[in-house]
């Protein structure tokens, strides 16, 4: 229920309409059909269904994009600043830590240890 509610307060904010969210997710939607159908479909046996498949899917697709790139510029240029900065901290923390994490286990099981022949 918390998460519906902030859906419809987000969308409200940024003003992007349920009936444009429903439009995109039937676009995208249609543009799966269509690789659907290009995955069941080969081209050598049915090359009518297959191009049908490729053009929806393609098309669909790329209207997917647009709706989504109008959609999301709709978001306020702060918020997406300030999710970008976050998830660039965020991204290098794991980094450092995996690595650390990695050398660490290296040293403690002698496997940096040389020998020469």
């Amino acid at each position: 229920m918390e998460v519906q509610c902030l859906t419809q307060s987000i969308a409200a904010e940024n003003g992007v309409s349920n009936t444009f969210n429903r439009v995109t997710l039937c676009v995208g939607l249609t543009s799966c059909v269509g690789l659907d159908i290009v995955a069941n479909f080969q081209e050598s046996n049915v090359i009518v269904v297959h191009l049908l498949g490729a053009f929806l899917c393609f098309a669909a697709g790329t209207a997917y994009f647009i709706f989504q790139v109008s959609a999301s510029t709709a978001l306020l240029r702060i918020r997406r600043t300030v999710i970008c900065v976050l998830s660039f901290f965020w991204v290098k923390l794991a980094r450092y830590v995996s690595l650390h994490h990695h050398i660490t286990v290296q040293i403690s099981s002698g496997m940096l240890d040389f020998a020469p022949v």
